[in-house]
């Protein structure tokens, strides 16, 4: 069984009465009786490139209905994004879902092929019948001087334990990835600050969670600054404006949080190269782990809104 992951998305919908009932990490919740998996009658040769959530349930989907599925993953293991979302306190039920993805993959007779990146060439070289782009995003490097020197570090690679951090740390963005880093490096040494140019700390976060964020990140001593937009970095620091007033915020580490933008490139590329090309998940745009795993599962059981000739529609 898919592990719950404790986001809270099915109670956000209960209270809201938006939307019907619906899971992360289950496609089929809400949606039993018209997503189902039937066993093509022409099974295709089926590449998958990228294996975050979106990648690997539209793999498994793909092979559990009789196709030939082999999965390129450039990283040396799946789950993308789910790798970082996993680093911060208390999110070892993704560590799990990705586990249990991999998993699943295997279990499906995918062929998974691992630091490999798929490029053109070598797609139009092993002749698929379908391509599913599941690429997934990078971060977005916000627009203002300093974001090259050697104080700056990107979020995502601050969770994966890539770079060393200061003990005064100032964090561009205040969503949920600013916010999960935030929580990563709270050590009760560091001194942590949060800002963004919203009104509020913690924008995107269900309400489910955000409560529980927000007391954490009060209990670790993370300063938030909303309604604070960053001008400048310098070797000390940040130039910012914070309720119309010129402030600046000293730093030994600044870590971009500003947010992801999709990693689209090979759709261009293979644009009326071969017969039919999909797009899955954060390559389409950033999203969330729900949409990325329902549009895996969709993508392979329905025909697709999702294929490069038809980009941009839903």
């Amino acid at each position: 069984m898919c592990p719950c992951i404790a986001c809270c998305r099915c109670l956000d919908l209960v209270h809201s009465e938006l939307a019907p009932l619906a899971c992360s990490v289950n496609p089929r919740v809400g949606r039993e009786a018209e997503y189902t998996i039937k066993i093509s009658d022409k099974p295709k040769k089926v590449f998958v490139i990228g294996g975050g959530p979106g990648g690997m349930e539209a793999a498994r989907v793909a092979a559990l209905r009789g196709h030939r599925v082999t999965l390129f993953e450039k990283a040396s293991q799946l789950g993308g994004q789910l790798i970082p979302a996993s680093a911060a306190p208390d999110k070892k039920d993704i560590a799990d879902l990705t586990q249990y993805l991999a998993h699943q993959v295997q279990k499906a007779g995918v062929e998974v092929k691992l630091n490999k990146e798929a490029m053109t060439q070598s797609i139009e070289a092993g002749d698929p019948d379908v391509v599913i782009l599941a690429s997934g995003a990078m971060s977005s490097i916000p627009d203002i001087p300093g974001t090259g020197r050697s104080n700056v570090a990107d979020s995502l690679d601050v969770l994966n334990g890539k770079v060393d951090v200061g003990q005064r740390v100032v964090i561009l963005g205040g969503g949920l990835i600013g916010c999960e880093v935030a929580m990563f490096l709270s050590d009760g040494q560091r001194e942590i600050t949060i800002t963004s140019r919203q009104k509020r700390i913690g924008h995107g976060i269900g309400p489910g969670n955000k409560w529980v964020v927000m007391q954490r990140l009060q209990s670790a001593g993370v300063k938030m600054m909303p309604q604070t937009t960053a001008e400048e970095i310098t070797d000390k620091g940040v130039k910012a404006i914070h309720d119309s007033a010129s402030i600046f915020l000293e730093a030994d580490t600044i870590v971009l949080a500003a947010g992801m933008k999709s990693e689209d490139s090979l759709a261009e590329a293979l644009k009326d190269k071969l017969p039919e090309v999909h797009l899955v998940g954060d390559c389409i745009e950033p999203r969330t782990i729900e949409r990325a795993m329902e549009e895996g599962f969709r993508i392979i059981q329905n025909s697709c809104n999702y294929s490069v000739r038809h980009r941009g529609t839903e």
